[in-house]
């Protein structure tokens, strides 16, 4: 037999049960996710949420990751968290959180946009993300 025919045999064999095989383990993970309660798959969120706020938080520390976008990202898992969150308190708070955290960030934006550091665009939409949280909170708690 051809040698180039024999590789090419093994390596469409190879591929066929390796397709397969992912195949089946999504399967498996599928079948997997169907079985978990709400509730778990919440508190496991919930703590990947967390995980990454610290990963975020680390980050931001050592200086890999600007403020804009640190802000930008604790806000974005503070909206997760609203997802997932159906106590009027604690999404009360969670909505706090961000108009904080919209406010401070429209604050570092406007002092970067004066020396030149920012654009005015980056300030519209630091501006229209404060007037949002603010709307969503006055929505939430009148």
């Amino acid at each position: 037999m051809n040698t180039k025919f024999v590789t090419s045999a093994l390596f469409v064999c190879v591929a066929v049960l390796f397709a397969v095989s992912v195949g089946w383990a999504f399967k498996m993970q599928e079948n997997t996710d169907q079985d978990e309660p709400l509730e778990t798959l919440v508190g496991e969120f919930r703590s990947t949420l967390t995980d990454l706020h610290k990963h975020l938080e680390q980050k931001h520390e050592q200086g890999l990751l600007p403020y804009p976008e640190f802000i930008n990202a604790q806000n974005k898992l503070l909206e997760d968290e609203l997802l997932v969150t159906s106590d009027k308190t604690e999404r009360v708070e969670l909505l706090r959180k961000r108009l904080q955290n919209s406010k401070s960030l429209e604050l570092s934006v406007t002092a970067q946009v004066q020396v030149a550091e920012a654009s005015s665009t980056d300030l519209l939409t630091a501006k229209a993300k404060r007037l949002q949280a603010q709307i969503e909170l006055k929505r939430e708690d009148p």
